[in-house]
């Protein structure tokens, strides 16, 4: 029985850690917005946008963010980013939902940038 259940949490890892493949890294996008939420969770970061749509309304907007332990090392944490600070997320588009992708940069309204380093993907 526990190697049953080690393969369970095992596989779970897995799905849960899926690296850059449910996105288009073969091209990016820019949305500006403002913070709704800053996750400081593991195993990634988690920031939620609302922005103005071309309608004048707000739809909501997902970036995965670095790893957690990736951004500790660098100093980020869960204070880095405040709810109602503006942003732009450079952003990797995902391929299967609307509205979310994975972080690339992060650019504050003072023109501070947070890079997230992706060497397999960033060139």
């Amino acid at each position: 029985m526990p190697i049953l259940l080690a393969l369970v949490l095992f596989a779970v890892g897995l799905s849960a850690h899926h690296g850059s493949a449910d996105y288009q890294t073969d091209r990016d996008i820019t949305i500006t917005g403002v913070v709704k939420e800053w996750r400081w969770t593991n195993p990634h970061t988690w920031v939620l946008l609302a922005v103005r749509n071309t309608a004048g309304g707000r739809e909501e907007w997902q970036g995965e963010g670095p790893p957690l332990t990736w951004a500790a090392q660098r100093g980020w944490s869960s204070s880095t980013l405040r709810a109602g600070e503006e942003v732009s997320l450079v952003m990797y588009p995902s391929k299967r939902g609307e509205r979310t992708g994975l972080v690339k940069r992060i650019r504050r309204a003072g023109g501070e940038v947070l890079d997230v380093s992706r060497p397999w993907l960033d060139r």
